[in-house]
């Protein structure tokens, strides 16, 4: 239905500096399911980048989806709300190898185990509000 955001840009490199928007959707009916009807509250984005060693480096991410789902079957309505927020904490720019592949086929690569406790020193709950200056409304505008 509505969609609008903002673009910072650096003056003295044009470089993009915070990237934000807010996309307001239509309800819809999946075709499978046609008792359950999705109301889209908002959808939500948001990235910062800063200077790291010449380059520009991704500093936040910020990601909030909400929908009502109506159910006609049951007579019930949920509640979905989706909050992924990260954080760059630590940038290593020695022994970087570039990667020669196309981005499409990066999962083609070698496998990397994975860190089954890297969560447990890397997970916090963040203050959204406290960390951007705005909120998306329901109707897909941006306010203060």
């Amino acid at each position: 239905e509505s969609a609008s955001g903002h673009l910072y840009v650096a003056t003295d490199d044009f470089a993009v500096l915070k990237y934000e928007s807010c996309i307001a959707r239509k309800p819809h009916t999946p075709r499978k399911k046609k008792h359950l009807t999705r109301y889209p509250m908002h959808s939500h984005y948001s990235q910062t980048y800063k200077q790291n060693s010449g380059k520009y480096m991704l500093n936040t991410s910020f990601y909030q989806a909400s929908q009502i789902e109506h159910d006609s079957k049951k007579g019930t309505s949920n509640l979905y709300t989706d909050l992924r927020y990260l954080t760059s904490t630590n940038y290593i720019t020695s022994n970087v190898v570039p990667i020669e592949r196309p981005i499409i086929q990066l999962t083609n690569g070698p496998k990397v185990k994975p860190d089954m406790h890297f969560w447990e020193n890397h997970n916090y709950v963040p203050d959204p509000g406290k960390s951007f200056s705005f909120y998306c409304s329901d109707a897909g505008v941006f306010t203060k």
